[in-house]
């Protein structure tokens, strides 16, 4: 575990592999707990119901069918409670649930968990898909799901999948998250290369879920290789898995809040703090942004 050498520690509790933070320093978040000890952990989401974090593990290739990734689950704290909760996934990466189902992009299919049970209940196969990404789900429970590799987003509905938005309309969509009847969509950015680079950096835009209508928000157009997006306090959060950067959009419009670790994935929030799980380094942080000033 690496501590920020420029912020004074009053109190490490280390249980296990979680460790507890108490900081303040108004220029940067405070970090309340990290939990070390996954296999490439892309995507952590919060289930209010059961007050648990689900964080995804590719452990692996992100593009290889060897049933080598699985589903860890945690406390509300931080504190893992069952690392292999679910086993011989792929390379499982964003998550969401709706009315006791945890929804599960991998490669080219949809998995469909029961939250009570653990118990893998449906895999679909989305068609001409190569690297389902990032899940939302609407009020009306209808599921949508970015290709980050091929472009253009999904909607699993009426228990099919098809294709909803266009790789022409999105290239390289990544992070989603529905806010009303908007659906916000941060994007990788275009001309992908092999080191994951681009020769455009990814923005921030918004769908309207009637209309399908792709509009551009300018004020957070070019600014990282986007992946996750969450809100927190009406906000929202959005981060650049290439170098760690994490903005946050108001009604002011786009701003750096701080700078995390690099391939910081797909964020989340439990309603308080923002969880971030860390690819390369193998560990979830919560960050409390709120004493940034």
């Amino acid at each position: 575990m690496k501590l920020l050498k420029s912020r004074p520690l009053s109190t490490i509790l280390i249980v296990g592999q979680l460790f507890y933070f108490a900081a303040a320093n108004a220029s940067e978040p405070e970090k309340v707990w990290q939990t070390n000890g996954f296999e490439e952990p892309e995507s952590v989401l919060y289930d209010p119901d059961k007050q648990v974090f689900y964080v995804s593990n590719i452990k692996g290739s992100p593009i290889k069918k060897d049933g080598q990734g699985y589903i860890s689950r945690l406390s509300n704290k931080g504190e893992i409670t069952d690392l292999h909760w679910v086993e011989h996934l792929d390379a499982p990466k964003g998550l969401a649930i709706n009315n006791g189902k945890l929804y599960v992009a991998d490669i080219q299919r949809l998995h469909i968990i029961d939250t009570h049970s653990g118990k893998l209940e449906k895999s679909i196969s989305a068609p001409n898909s190569q690297m389902l990404n990032d899940i939302a789900v609407d009020r009306q429970g209808v599921v949508y799901i970015t290709d980050v590799l091929a472009g253009g987003i999904f909607q699993y509905k009426d228990k099919h999948i098809t294709p909803w938005i266009s790789p022409a309309q999105l290239p390289h969509p990544n992070g989603l998250f529905i806010k009303g009847n908007t659906l916000f969509v941060a994007t990788w950015g275009k001309g992908l290369k092999e080191d994951h680079s681009t020769d455009e950096l990814g923005s921030l835009y918004q769908i309207d879920l009637d209309s399908k209508a792709v509009t551009l928000i300018k004020d957070a157009q070019h600014i990282g290789n986007l992946d996750g997006i969450t809100s927190i306090n009406q906000q929202l959060i959005v981060n650049d898995w290439m170098n760690g950067n994490v903005f946050r959009r108001d009604e002011n419009g786009t701003t750096l809040l701080f700078k995390a670790a690099k391939t910081s994935a797909d964020i989340s929030t439990d309603g308080q703090y923002l969880i971030v799980p860390v690819m390369t380094e193998n560990t979830v942080i919560a960050y409390d942004i709120s004493v940034i000033k």
